[in-house]
């Protein structure tokens, strides 16, 4: 079977209740108990039912070699390859609103060629204030952050949450197949699974803007917009790859089961491409396929001066490190404590594509105040405040489908 059909999850209800009761009856035909592995699958099965009952939902996983969109089954949601987008999957409107006039009429109450974009405000008011934006708009601006985000360059995928939770189901054990002879049983094999509950966290953006600036700048409302979008973006990669799962998402990097690779217990400079061979070929030995790699500015220009030691001609990379995407970013610390060394950096190495993926509600909140301020106060600085905030949660689906290479220390 190709690995990467295993992504298809029997997700509806009735598909669920059709296997369970399938179980039951090749039992009873069979004249006898479950076995273990029927059993915990019957147990697992009966859990994932009664989360349907309760409102959560499972997620249609499509594989990177599947770009066709079968029908999804109810309960089911889909998620977007880093290509796609959420806007995407909006109706067609004849008249979609403008953030950039949402912005000047919210913050200098100029609504002039903007009437869409005001009934869209007075629509989407917050029970606590601030603005929900529209769907398209929303998607607009979930689509500029992923389009920033390193981690979905890399392969990730974006699930669209339009609940407050979502489960996700993780293998955690392939199955094995096996030769058999006629007239005699196939033998079964353990297949693990195992719910990842996302929820929904907020990761805002806080924006000080002077009054001044926003009424003479002849285009302030694309530069908010890709301001905040960009911050978003560094936040979710951040996290996604070193969250700690406190007051945050849990990233890669903190993930339990994810292998590591380490360059010695107070680390050592990169001498050659020996340890990222050596990563690919860990994630290899879980029946996955390393597809990128993300590191910090300074692991990846050292990589970049590497020298032959006799002719002193740039050292040639392997097949493995050449065929991995590369991406940077100083979300990638180079401050990290690795034994003696309090300058050691990481790289994250793995299956971006299919163990990877970011829930994302599709709703986007914005507010912009002219009082307060935690230091300066905006209304007598004549400044503005403007808040724009979604709210996410990180899905690393097959934790040993990544590699984390740590003690990376400079020469």
């Amino acid at each position: 079977m190709d690995k990467k059909e295993k992504t298809y999850l029997p997700m509806s209800d009735e598909a669920l209740t059709r296997e369970a009761h399938e179980i039951l009856d090749r039992a009873t035909t069979e004249n006898r108990d479950l076995t273990k592995d029927e059993d915990a699958r019957y147990s697992e099965l009966l859990k994932m039912i009664e989360h349907q009952k309760t409102g959560e939902r499972y997620v249609y996983l499509e594989p990177d070699n599947q770009r066709h969109d079968p029908e999804l089954q109810d309960g089911e949601v889909r998620a977007l390859l880093p290509e796609q987008r959420m806007a995407d999957l909006l109706p067609e409107q004849k008249e979609r609103p403008s953030l950039r006039k949402m912005i000047r009429g919210l913050v200098l109450g100029d609504w002039k060629d903007a009437e869409v974009e005001r009934r869209a405000m007075s629509e989407g008011t917050g029970a606590l204030g601030g603005w929900l934006l529209s769907p398209a708009i929303s998607a607009n601006i979930i689509d500029m952050t992923r389009n920033a985000s390193v981690c979905i360059k890399a392969g990730a995928k974006t699930i669209p949450m339009d609940t407050a939770e979502l489960v996700v189901v993780k293998i955690t054990s392939d199955p094995t197949a096996y030769w058999r002879k006629e007239h005699a049983k196939i033998t079964e094999s353990d297949a693990g699974f195992a719910p990842i509950n996302l929820k929904a966290q907020v990761l805002g953006c806080l924006v000080r803007i002077s009054l001044e600036l926003l009424e003479d700048a002849k285009d302030f409302q694309g530069t908010i917009e890709n301001a905040i979008s960009q911050a978003l973006a560094l936040e979710l990669d951040r996290v996604g790859l070193l969250g700690t799962g406190v007051d945050m998402p849990l990233g890669i990097f903190n993930m339990p089961g994810v292998q590591e690779n380490s360059l010695g217990t107070n680390g050592a400079a990169l001498t050659s491409y020996d340890e990222f061979s050596e990563s690919c070929e860990l994630v290899a030995n879980e029946n996955g396929q390393a597809s990128a790699v993300i590191m910090a500015p300074r692991t990846f220009y050292v990589l970049d001066r590497l020298k032959e030691a006799t002719t002193l001609a740039p050292l040639k990379a392997p097949k493995s490190y050449e065929d991995l995407a590369k991406f940077v970013t100083n979300q990638v610390p180079i401050t990290q404590t690795k034994g003696t060394a309090t300058n050691a950096s990481c790289a994250i190495i793995g299956d971006f594509h299919n163990a990877l993926a970011f829930g994302i509600r599709n709703q986007v909140v914005l507010e912009a105040s002219r009082a307060g301020g935690e230091t300066i106060d905006v209304f007598s600085s004549m400044e503005v405040l403007i808040r724009g905030y979604l709210r996410a949660d990180v899905a690393v689906i097959r934790p040993k489908h990544f590699v984390k290479m740590t003690g990376i220390i400079p020469a």
